[in-house]
């Protein structure tokens, strides 16, 4: 279903989520800097308005990564 992820977000958003959250900003980073910036945004945008980052990076990487695509292997 189209709320799974956000589900799995929100149950996350416990002790896991501050810890997934610079990890998933730190993972994101590695795979392009625009993704990374991406990423960190997210996660401060969550953070301030009380969310769990983990999810904010995740959605952050997301949407820089389809604005700035990545050529993976070639």
């Amino acid at each position: 279903s189209a709320t799974f992820g956000a589900d799995v977000m929100m149950g996350a958003g416990n002790q896991t989520g501050r810890f997934l959250g610079p990890l998933i900003v730190l993972s994101a980073g590695s795979a392009s800097i625009p993704i990374g910036i991406g990423a960190l945004l997210g996660a401060l945008a969550f953070y301030a308005w009380k969310k769990p980052i983990a999810g904010g990076a995740i959605i952050g990487a997301m949407v820089f990564g389809a604005l700035f695509p990545v050529a993976l292997g070639g």
